[in-house]
């Protein structure tokens, strides 16, 4: 290249800068000509500085913005309008305004600065900001007629440590007690309240310091305890007490005979009271649909309620018929008149007009009252992971295309976490309206390859396994997918049948749900059933075929399903105990065994 060429090139290049600093200058002291129709609308218009930017700021640092840091604003309408300016973003995160509150007339526009600020306990992490401007006028009768609203958004990363913190409020058989949740920062002699929870659990990153966590039920004080947090540190409380709870709420929904439309919800509770006798005690069903509330149905009423655990059900058919929507139902514990306490929600989806094909004939009852069993102290099953809130969903199953069976199908975008923690109550029911899979809130759940789980499926098996010959098929068998997924705490499932279906037969006879193992073959699972309702029930840690059978071993039978895998597995122990003792006579062990 020539002396002249690269004297071209480089004062091109200085030409290019100059320009290019030009530009940027242009772009930052004359706003109208950057993105003033990046918000607009009802005839005012927002652009500035602010829009698409990334922000870094420290915990407990100096402010940052300023003039650099601006919205202009326009009122492009034909009159004169009033300005209010605000903004969203987390609590930890302060956004000032050199006005919020400002009038402009027509064809007027106005710029206002703005600074960014996170306190002393802020949260490290990445948050959204978005900056509202709201147009209001005066109207002819005297009072405020908002016009419009045109907002920005931006992003900030709060810089810092940071720790993790978890409290549970359980009772002293592990079950959640629904209360408050109060996470406190006491510093300096003062309190600040940064995080609350109303369903007995609540996790919150916070920056490292001393907190106080409090839980509270109707006003009095559960429990208390004060403690420090270090920079990535964990610190995880759990509060036993006695008190009284609704410690478990399932529903489970019926359709009527021949058809896919609801009938009714059957309502299973459990009441503990691990506190002290109690008088006037009532429970009441509240009910609301697509968020306003609908009725409200007392289910059990008690003069005394005494100390040790209650169970009983109710059916459930709304006064003015189903009808389509989303219905959430929870249940309202009462003391003297008074709310005490209440169970966590369950939200139940309800399509009266899903084009599905009509299940066979299952018969349903009518609503009864409840059910109740004498109040005895008989512990209830824990729970490892708490749920903090029932948010269930019922899916309507779905064929999906080429499929030679009916496969209903759910997509857990949204419902299950990045590390597999499922976020609200799920359940998913079969086609035929026979098969079901409820998973627990605050489970963990994984695909075969330890990733997140992303989607249920239940389809009739094609052709399934086959039974040993002394166990009856009752119904169909059912592939619960994806293959191989796992549950922590396990997931539960059911399955419907025709009690015309089972054999009769003598006292041996047995219904049982029944887990496909590639190795072992059809092993029976820990199996409740509900006769009146013809539904057996079980859990699972992990997905597989699953039927239901009637388990009538022939006399010829020495031992049952699993005494026969426990058999096998002896003589498995037996074998490998004979090869080492006949490999230690024949003195082959080189290096013996020190004792122990």
């Amino acid at each position: 290249m020539s002396i002249l060429s690269q004297g071209h090139t480089r004062t091109v290049l200085a030409v290019f800068r100059v320009v290019t600093i030009l530009v940027m200058t242009i772009l930052l002291l004359v706003p109208e000509f950057g993105a003033r129709t990046l918000a607009q609308g009802g005839g005012i218009a927002v652009s500035g500085s602010f829009s698409g930017r990334e922000f870094e700021v420290v915990q407990g640092g100096t402010e940052i913005g300023g003039t650099d840091l601006f919205l202009v604003v326009f009122n492009n309408s034909a009159e004169r309008l009033d300005f209010t300016a605000d903004f969203d973003g987390p609590p930890s995160v302060e956004v000032a305004f050199s006005e919020s509150k400002f009038a402009l007339d027509a064809g007027q526009q106005k710029r206002i600065s703005l600074t960014l600020k996170a306190l002393e306990g802020a949260v490290p992490g990445v948050y959204d900001l978005l900056a509202t401007v709201t147009a209001s006028r005066v109207t002819s009768s005297g009072g405020i007629g908002v016009g419009a609203a045109v907002a920005q958004r931006a992003r900030v990363t709060v810089v810092g440590d940071s720790g993790f913190v978890e409290v549970r409020v359980s009772s002293l058989e592990g079950h959640v007690v629904v209360s408050h949740v109060r996470l406190i920062r006491a510093e300096a002699g003062r309190e600040t309240e940064v995080a609350f929870s109303d369903t007995g659990t609540l996790e919150a990153r916070v920056a490292p310091g001393s907190y106080i966590a409090r839980a509270d039920l109707a006003g009095a004080n559960l429990a208390e305890e004060s403690f420090d947090i270090a920079p990535d540190e964990t610190k995880s409380l759990e509060f036993s007490v006695r008190t009284v709870s609704i410690s478990e709420v399932n529903l489970t929904p019926r359709y009527r005979a021949g058809s896919t439309e609801m009938s009714l919800v059957t309502l299973a509770y459990h009441l503990n009271n691990l506190d002290q006798p109690l008088e006037d005690v009532q429970l009441v069903l509240n009910v609301r649909k697509d968020g306003a509330d609908l009725e409200e149905t007392p289910i059990l009423s008690l003069d005394n309620l005494n100390v040790g655990s209650t169970t009983g059900s109710h059916n459930y058919i709304p006064s003015a018929g189903w009808s389509s929507g989303i219905y959430r139902l929870k249940v309202d514990l009462y003391i003297g008149g008074g709310l005490y306490t209440t169970s966590l929600d369950t939200e139940l989806a309800v399509d009266m007009e899903a084009s599905v094909p009509a299940p066979p004939a299952v018969a349903t009852q009518a609503p009864s009252t409840p059910t109740l069993v004498p109040a005895t102290p008989v512990p209830l099953p824990t729970q490892s992971i708490a749920p903090t809130r029932m948010a269930a969903e019922a899916s309507a199953a779905t064929p999906v295309a080429g499929s030679t069976s009916d496969v209903a199908r759910l997509d857990l975008a949204g419902k299950v976490s990045s590390n597999g923690q499922v976020l609200q109550d799920i359940i998913l029911v079969s086609q035929d309206r026979r098969a079901t899979i409820k998973i627990p809130e605050g489970a963990l759940a994984f695909g075969a390859q330890g990733q997140p789980l992303a989607f249920l499926e239940i389809r009739q098996a094609p052709q399934p396994n086959s039974l040993q010959p002394d166990n009856s098929l009752i119904g169909v068998a059912y592939d619960f997918g994806p293959d191989d997924a796992t549950f922590a705490p396990p997931a539960n499932i059911s399955l419907g049948y025709d009690p015309a279906a089972v054999p009769s037969g003598g006292p041996t006879g047995q219904l049982a749900i029944l887990r496909y193992d590639r190795d072992q073959g059809w092993m029976p699972l820990d199996t409740s059933v509900d006769a009146a309702n013809s539904v057996a029930s079980a859990r699972t840690s992990h997905f597989t075929q699953f039927a239901l059978a009637a388990l009538t071993p022939s006399p010829s039978s020495d031992l049952p399903l699993l005494g026969r895998a426990v058999g096998a597995a002896a003589a498995a122990l037996l074998v490998v105990i004979a090869i080492t003792v006949r490999a230690t006579s024949r003195k082959d062990i080189e290096h013996p065994v020190a004792s122990e």
